[in-house]
C-alpha cells in the first residue's frame, strides 16, 4: 500500500516537539523495550537507527559497545540525540532513501518510524540494501486497526475525515515470505480522561499529520459530539495501538 505523504510536514511536526518528546513517548518506549527484548548478542558492529527521534535506543546500542549511526528525518530532533550524545554519527535522512552506503550496516533499528514510508515494501528494499550479508534487521511498526477509536469518532464528526491508513499486517509477512523472519504481535490501549488528551498524547510526540488535515474548529457542540462517538468504558475513553515486530536476518 503506497502512502502519499508529505515528508516535510512530517518533519516539522516533529521538529515542533524535539525538546518535550522524551517527556510523552510513552509508546514508542513500550515498543522499544519490547523490541530490545529480541536483539541479537553482538557488540563492536556498524548500527543503523533508522528513524533515531532524540536517540533513546541509539544510546542503548551505544552502551554495549557498537558505533552507532542516528538518522532521523527531523533537524530538531537529530539536534537533540546530538545534544545527548546518543550516537557516534548524525544523518538527516529519509527511510524510503537512505543515504547509506550499499551492504556496510550490521544491524538496522527501527522503533516505530516505518509507518512513516511511502510503503513497507520500499522501505524494506532500503534495509535489505544497506544490510551486511548475515547482517540484521529489527522494527516495530503500526498496523491497520491502530488508533481506531480516534478514527471512528472523527468519520462520525466529519463526514469529509480521510485517514492514511496503516499497513495490515498479511502485506508486511508476505513481503517478507522469502527471509528468515520472527514476528511478533502486540496490542497497546492508553486510556484518557476527554478524546481531547487522546488527541494531546498524539501531538505531544509529533505525530499530529495523522490527523491535522483532517482538522475542523472544536466548538463546544464537537468536543461533546466526540466524547459520545468516541468508544468509552470504565478505565476512560480508549486509544488502541497495534504493533509488529519484526527480525529479519539477511542472508
Amino acid at each position: 500500500m503506497q502512502q502519499n505523504f508529505d515528508k516535510l510536514a512530517i518533519a516539522k511536526s516533529f521538529d515542533r516537539v524535539a525538546n518535550s518528546y522524551n517527556e510523552y513517548a510513552k509508546l514508542q518506549k513500550k515498543t522499544g523495550d519490547t523490541l530490545w527484548k529480541f536483539k541479537p548478542k553482538i557488540s563492536g558492529k556498524n548500527i543503523l537507527d533508522a528513524g533515531c527521534g532524540t536517540g533513546l535506543y541509539s544510546k542503548k546500542w551505544l552502551s554495549i559497545g557498537n558505533k552507532v549511526i542516528a538518522l532521523d528525518i527531523s533537524k530538531k530532533m537529530l539536534l537533540k540525540a546530538r545534544q545527548l550524545k546518543t550516537a557516534d554519527y548524525y544523518l538527516i535522512g529519509d527511510i524510503d532513501f537512505l543515504p547509506i552506503t550499499t551492504s556496510s550496516i550490521d544491524l538496522i533499528w527501527s522503533n516505530l518510524s516505518i509507518q512513516w514510508s511511502y510503503s513497507f515494501q520500499n522501505v524494506l528494499q532500503e534495509f535489505m540494501r544497506v544490510a551486511k550479508p548475515q547482517g540484521y534487521i529489527m522494527f516495530s511498526t503500526l498496523i491497520d486497526g491502530s488508533l481506531k477509536e480516534m478514527k471512528n469518532a472523527w468519520k462520525k464528526l466529519n463526514r469529509n475525515y480521510h485517514t492514511n491508513n496503516f499497513t495490515k499486517k498479511c502485506t508486511i509477512i508476505n513481503s517478507c515470505a522469502n527471509l528468515n523472519t520472527f514476528f511478533q504481535y502486540q496490542k497497546i490501549v492508553f486510556y484518557f480522561s476527554t478524546p481531547l488528551d487522546a488527541m494531546k498524547s498524539i501531538k505531544n510526540v509529533g505525530a499530529t499529520y495523522l490527523y491535522k488535515k483532517n482538522y475542523v474548529f472544536l466548538t463546544k457542540k464537537r468536543i461533546n459530539d466526540l466524547k459520545k462517538y468516541w468508544a468509552y468504558d470504565s478505565f476512560g475513553y480508549r486509544l488502541s495501538y497495534y504493533i509488529i515486530y519484526g527480525l529479519i536476518k539477511k542472508k
